[in-house]
């Protein structure tokens, strides 16, 4: 039966068979219940919700009209499940026991009865939008239909039908009286310019513990990004590498506008980037993002080139390359120092670790912070392609500061500083590089 295609197995399903239906569930459980936990933060209620798509799955998925696209149109039903979960979760009437599945297998209509309000209030609210508009919006966001599915229908490019549901959006937020938040102008480089606040030389730098008791921070930032995931606010980060320790590059990000992904409210982050041969350009890429109160979170990254590329957090392999973040730092203990200098670390985990590590004061330049040392391992200290980071976070969470190391073996890839280095573990790891942020400067 894994062999079998969807529309096999949703044909099968239709007709009643229990075993198709729970080959589909083990396809795509996974991405249903991501997509869940983005929208429905308790995880006690996203396993309720979870539950409950799947019972509107069984009890409706006679009616799929297209089974080749019933993955887009599991995603709906999770999707509509959502929204009656954040409207009213004293509505949500459906038992959540995976066992109910069966019993409610003969309800077909009540499923439907309990999403019935929403979608006569949209139905409403689309008479104002005019008939090919109105069309893409119902097919995208009622009946589950791709764009390209969508584009197919109606034998015109896809960019055509995304400019409908644009104007279709914009229609029904002013029938619902739905506000959206835009952002204002910032003032950005021109391309090509050469003009960026970094010095081209690294900025003398020293660190030193403070015998204090660590504070605990409330880091708000995008990790990597220094971007605090609220519209108008800005984050420049500059990177230095041995060993003349000149300026290689500044990468700026800009929370340019509200963006949704997969009905997940977040921040669309504009990316520029400054070389010294090139000067400022675009670098064709932006992110999404979003915090929730315990964590901060990337929700997708678009490349621009010869095609345009969407990666988001239901896709395989994104939450690896873009992890979420605990949004509290403190001082846990979780890092030791030995008497010969090197690190200690408890707890550590197959994938990252993130923990601070006493309280320090960083002098940049001119400028004079105390500041959370925050020790980040990208995997295993032993593995060969871990990374580890040195950040160093202010009171209200802000970088100033971070440093690079990685193994002594990468010096043939890459530049590295053997005068600096930090054991972890046993393991020694060697200075990469440097990277000061905006915040460092005074630039906010």
């Amino acid at each position: 039966m894994a062999d079998e295609s969807d529309e096999i197995l949703v044909r099968r399903s239709a007709r009643g068979d229990e075993r198709a239906f729970l080959e589909l569930v083990r396809r795509y459980e996974q991405p249903l219940a991501t997509l869940i936990r983005y929208q429905v933060t308790s995880l006690d209620d996203a396993d309720d919700v979870l539950q409950e798509t799947l019972i509107d799955a069984w009890t409706g998925i006679s009616l799929l009209r297209n089974p080749e696209s019933v993955r887009a149109w599991l995603m709906q039903v999770a999707r509509n499940r959502c929204r009656d979960h954040l409207r009213s979760p004293r509505r949500r009437e459906l038992p959540t026991d995976t066992n109910e599945i069966e019993r409610h297998s003969e309800g077909l209509a009540y499923g439907f009865v309990q999403r019935r309000a929403l979608v006569m209030e949209l139905e409403e609210a689309m008479l104002a939008v005019p008939a090919r508009e109105r069309e893409a919006a119902r097919l995208f966001y009622l009946d589950g239909f791709t764009i390209s599915e969508i584009a197919e229908r109606h034998r015109c490019p896809e960019g055509t039908i995304k400019r409908r549901l644009f104007d279709a959006r914009e229609t029904l937020r002013a029938a619902l009286g739905v506000t959206v938040e835009r952002s204002t102008a910032m003032t950005t480089p021109k391309t090509g310019s050469r003009k960026q606040p970094f010095p081209l030389q690294r900025p003398e730098i020293a660190v030193g513990r403070l015998d204090e008791a660590p504070f605990a921070v409330d880091c708000r930032e995008l990790r990597w990004s220094g971007v605090v995931p609220e519209v108008g606010t800005r984050s420049l980060l500059a990177l230095y590498r041995p060993p003349e320790w000149r300026l290689n590059s500044v990468t700026g990000y800009r929370a340019a506008r509200p963006a949704t992904v997969h009905l997940v409210q977040g921040v669309e982050i504009e990316e520029r980037s400054w070389k010294r041969d090139s000067g400022w350009a675009d670098t064709g890429r932006s992110l999404c993002g979003r915090l929730t109160d315990e964590k901060a979170q990337w929700l997708a990254e678009v490349t621009r080139g010869e095609r345009c590329e969407v990666r988001t957090f239901l896709d395989q392999g994104f939450v690896w390359a873009y992890p979420e973040f605990e949004r509290k730092l403190e001082d846990t203990g979780l890092v030791r120092v030995r008497g010969d200098g090197s690190y200690e670390m408890s707890g550590m985990s197959s994938g990252l670790t993130e923990a601070g590590a006493g309280l320090f004061s960083v002098a940049i330049g001119e400028g004079e912070f105390t500041c959370l040392r925050v020790i980040v391992l990208e995997g295993p200290v032993t593995s060969p392609d871990t990374v580890c980071g040195e950040n160093y976070l202010t009171r209200e969470g802000r970088t100033v500061f971070s440093r690079y190391y990685c193994g002594p073996h990468h010096a043939d890839r890459f530049a590295l500083d053997p005068k600096t280095t930090i054991t972890i573990d046993g393991v020694t790891l060697v200075h990469w590089y440097d990277q000061v942020t905006g915040v460092a400067m005074g630039l906010g």
